[in-house]
């Protein structure tokens, strides 16, 4: 009778990390931003921090998603932001500075965070406020 739980337990971790899988490769919002914005992060630098990205559409604003973790690295270029091996089937992004906005702060999983538009894309994301430096810095860099 062991087995036959044990069984049970295998396959039904099997099937919910095969559906994970599945939902972060097929993302459409992610998709939108991989596809303009995709990159090889292995040409980056990869000292980033882990942390929550949530990403929703201007035109769904409720229908918010996220990934549990992902790497955020910001450059001289923009922001990388690249998935640890549990995200593997995620493309890794690099957003360019002048296609970032702030559009203000929200709380989202109990911490305050930056509200970030993206270029023209009708996405937004959201970063934890340690990364307001950053946009601060570039657009002291740019307006010089």
């Amino acid at each position: 009778m062991v087995e036959v739980y044990t069984t049970i337990v295998i396959i039904s971790l099997v099937t919910l990390t095969a559906y994970n899988f599945h939902k972060n490769a097929t993302n459409k919002i992610w998709s939108v931003l991989s596809n303009k914005y995709g990159c090889n992060s292995r040409n980056y630098d990869k000292s980033g921090k882990l942390e929550m990205i949530f990403f929703w559409h201007e035109n769904a604003p409720n229908e918010i998603d996220y990934f549990n973790s992902m790497y955020i690295s910001p450059s001289s270029t923009g922001i990388l932001i690249y998935p640890p091996i549990n995200n593997f089937t995620v493309k890794s992004i690099l957003i360019p500075w002048p296609e970032l906005s702030i559009d203000g702060t929200k709380y989202y999983f109990l911490r305050n965070r930056l509200k970030v538009k993206v270029g023209n894309t009708g996405v937004y994301i959201s970063l934890l406020c340690r990364w307001k430096s950053e946009f601060i810095k570039y657009n002291a860099e740019k307006s010089t």
